[in-house]
């Protein structure tokens, strides 16, 4: 599943790099380092781990203008945020393999990002 957006805004630092359109989300899933175990002779739950959420991957499919492809390219392993509507989601930069495939609206790109789900989103000034 994903979830269709209509524009994702990248930034580097408070800089804004570009505004993709026809936007995609995939799946965002949520991993802590707690671990709950119960013996198979006991009726007692035990824990382990500190219950922080650990980083997690964003996959996003959007369109990207001709005129912003190079400045996409040149800060997609640097951007800190992604816009959604009215918030920023705090990212880590791009990872794994990045698609750009040409179409008749400019170029299909196709990235992974590394979510910090740790760090608060932050309110668009």
């Amino acid at each position: 599943m994903s979830t269709s957006l209509g524009s994702v805004a990248i930034f580097t630092g408070a800089t804004l790099v570009a505004t993709l359109t026809r936007a995609r989300l995939g799946d965002l899933n949520l991993t802590s380092d707690r671990e709950m175990f119960r013996a198979p002779f006991g009726t007692r739950w035990h824990q382990s781990g500190s219950g922080v959420q650990l980083p997690g991957v964003q996959q996003l499919d959007a369109t990207v203008a001709p005129a912003d492809l190079a400045n996409v390219q040149a800060a997609l392993p640097s951007v800190t945020h992604l816009g959604l509507g009215a918030w920023r989601v705090p990212v880590r930069g791009a990872a794994g393999p990045v698609t750009i495939v040409p179409n008749l609206q400019g170029h299909r790109l196709t990235a992974s990002f590394v979510v910090d789900h740790a760090a608060a989103w932050v309110a668009d000034p």
